[in-house]
């Protein structure tokens, strides 16, 4: 399969690590961003710069948004200047933020007027170092046909993709539903260690308990360091002051 041509449009803390691996596939990059210095350290890699939303979506197969809030997505998609005015008929638009789903399914609708795939995709960590790793799950929802056409690219970028559905809004639910899980879990692992470090129970000898039994998870097994960094580097910090 003939691999897309990727416009990017974000190239923020979690763009730039993605369009590092796209490039080190063999991806054809271009790329976008309000601040032309935060495209800078992915250009010298061979990204290729351009200077509008609608100007980078010109001839890209997938469009990629990865922004930080609803209205900064609405303005790089339907501005005036925005990517679906760019966008060929057939072509994808991805969407990596959790945000208003209301404002994707609005976006989704004028950009279907133009013959235009649009997927919600939020990006969930599989780990603490997720993003800086590529280590990352994405939840996907919207036009089947886009997902597609786009899933070879997102495992090139993530360690794997789900379908959720095809109405946009699920995606993000189940990745919040995910969340809840997790740092439900980080709460009953804190807890549990202010308890042993209350009562003089050495937090090493837990930790390793807990991972020899059948309270073990994810959540212990990767969390659980950072608490020990935490409880060696607090006190250090507290003198210092």
């Amino acid at each position: 399969m003939t691999k897309q041509k990727i416009a990017y449009i974000g190239t923020g803390a979690m763009g730039k690590q993605h369009i590092y691996k796209l490039l080190k596939d063999g991806y054809e990059v271009q790329v976008y961003d309000k601040y032309p210095e935060a495209a800078k350290t992915v250009i010298e890699k061979g990204a290729v710069w351009k200077d509008s939303p609608k100007e980078v979506a010109k001839g890209a197969d997938l469009v990629i948004t990865n922004l930080p809030l609803p209205h900064h997505v609405l303005e790089n998609m339907l501005g005036e200047t925005g990517a679906v005015e760019g966008m060929r008929p057939g072509a994808t638009w991805m969407d990596f933020s959790t945000t208003d789903y209301h404002n994707t399914q609005h976006i989704a609708e004028e950009a279907a007027k133009k013959g235009l795939f649009s997927l919600e995709s939020p990006v969930s960590n599989l780990s603490h170092m997720g993003v800086d790793f590529c280590n990352a799950s994405f939840y996907v929802s919207g036009d089947k046909e886009g997902y597609d056409l786009s899933k070879e690219t997102l495992d090139a970028i993530g360690k794997i993709s789900f379908f959720v559905s095809d109405t946009i809004g699920e995606a993000q639910t189940v990745k919040l539903l995910t969340n809840l899980l997790f740092y439900s879990q980080m709460l009953v692992l804190g807890e549990t260690m202010m308890i042993c470090k209350t009562n003089d129970i050495p937090l090493q000898w837990m930790w390793d308990y807990i991972r020899a039994s059948k309270g073990n998870s994810v959540v212990t097994e990767q969390v659980t360091p950072l608490f020990l960094m935490a409880v060696m580097t607090i006190p250090v910090l507290w003198k210092l002051r």
